[in-house]
């Protein structure tokens, strides 16, 4: 075996120590570095905790609000009761009136609206006119509906915000109770965050996320106009 030559060693000695001394003085910078990944990996993480923790909370809120809105509905329906006695001495083209803007199909009064809200803020509008997103009880009442949305995405009163995959009205009645016209496919809660109903541009229904916006129906009892 041949010998190194020294030549040869004292060259490459040169080289390492070059190197040692390049790596020695990158040191710093390098180290600086690797802290900010850190830093910035601790920023992301209490970022998502947050996020997680706002979500929670919406989700809270969400249920709470559909909770109020179930209690007010079933004092709503109590007074309407009351006022539908009333409205039995009165005359049929009484209580088969309703407000200018609202149409009427089988006894009852519904707003299609021209602006758009998300869900939560259609159904509190339709609160403040004494009345609830659209209830749908029976075909005839879907063909209606169908008939009137003019090819246009509308809410409706139904969600599953409070446990997911059950989906109720707003009045508390279960969707299955009532007959289902869910489009093909749906509800499939796609991207895990679709808890409101609306319907498509033929009146079939589709879950949507319930912070997007698009025009909404409501509905009240004909004889509750004339006592408003």
């Amino acid at each position: 075996m041949a010998e190194d030559d020294p030549l040869n060693v004292q060259a490459d000695g040169v080289k390492v120590s070059q190197l040692s001394a390049a790596l020695e003085e990158k040191s710093p910078a390098f180290r600086t570095q690797l802290s900010g990944m850190r830093n910035f990996s601790e920023v992301v993480s209490e970022l998502e905790q947050q996020v997680r923790e706002l979500q929670k909370k919406l989700a809270e809120l969400q249920k709470s609000n559909t909770e109020i809105s179930s209690k007010v509905s079933s004092l709503r329906e109590d007074t309407d009761n009351l006022r539908k006695k009333l409205c039995l001495n009165l005359s049929d083209s009484q209580c088969t009136h309703c407000a200018t803007g609202w149409k009427y199909f089988g006894g009852k009064c519904y707003y299609f609206s021209s602006s758009v809200k998300d869900w939560n803020a259609a159904n509190m509008h339709c609160f403040s006119t004494r009345s609830h997103l659209i209830v749908i009880d029976t075909k005839e009442e879907q063909n209606f509906m169908s008939g009137n949305i003019m090819n246009q995405h509308h809410w409706i009163g139904l969600s599953d915000l409070s446990v997911e995959g059950q989906w109720h009205w707003v009045d508390g009645t279960d969707n299955e109770a009532t007959g289902t016209f869910w489009a093909p496919g749906e509800p499939n809660n796609d991207g895990k965050n679709e808890h409101c109903a609306q319907t498509l541009n033929n009146g079939q229904w589709n879950d949507e996320p319930c912070s997007f916006t698009y025009k909404w129906i409501c509905e009240r009892p004909s004889f509750s106009y004339f006592l408003n």
